[in-house]
């Protein structure tokens, strides 16, 4: 179980996006997936905090890049029907972190990535790798894709963990200029 919640915290919401919150788009036993709301960009700017979460995100603790992120992801949301989601602690109501999937490119083609930012709160109970196997679910049955991805960067070896976790197959790629890993899982029945 993890640790107390941190002090950040946002409204669970629930079933769709109403005056009383945002819309709860994925249910495991532990976590709530849902649509980020305006009111989360404090508690997405505290997942990049931490100094292992800014090696990959320098600038994502800044309050006003938080805003963006969570209006980009509400672009996705109106454009694709997907994006990060807002992971909540069922426990406590407690945000810790988000999950979800993208529109990527890699090289050169689309795909559809699933993504996951973990607060440090959270770190190390599993909540990425359940919060991703989800998506990666929630994905195959309602996106139209043969294949699902994660890009990760060499030096991110809590994230390659997931991602090995959660996908069937990986391989190395070329990506900003070094070699990132790929992992995939394709459809099933592909």
């Amino acid at each position: 179980m993890p640790p107390p919640a941190p002090a950040l915290t946002s409204p669970a919401g629930g079933g769709h996006a109403t005056a009383a919150g945002p819309r709860t788009v994925i249910e495991t036993n532990r976590l709530i997936l849902r649509e980020f709301s305006a009111d989360d960009a404090p508690a997405v700017a505290s997942i990049f905090e931490d100094e292992a979460a800014r090696v990959f995100y320098p600038d994502m603790h800044r309050l006003s890049n938080a805003e963006r992120w969570v209006r980009r992801n509400h672009e996705r949301y109106s454009a694709d029907g997907f994006g990060l989601w807002a992971i909540i602690w069922k426990a406590t109501g407690a945000f810790a972190g988000d999950c979800g999937l993208m529109r990527q490119q890699v090289e050169g083609d689309e795909a559809i990535e699933v993504g996951y930012h973990v607060h440090v709160a959270f770190r190390g109970h599993g909540i990425a790798t359940e919060a991703a196997r989800a998506c990666l679910d929630w994905g195959f049955a309602h996106v139209e894709c043969a294949r699902i991805v994660s890009m990760v960067h060499p030096g991110n070896h809590a994230s390659r963990t997931v991602a090995g976790r959660v996908h069937t197959s990986a391989r190395r790629f070329w990506r900003h200029g070094a070699h990132y890993y790929l992992f995939f899982t394709d459809a099933p029945g592909d």
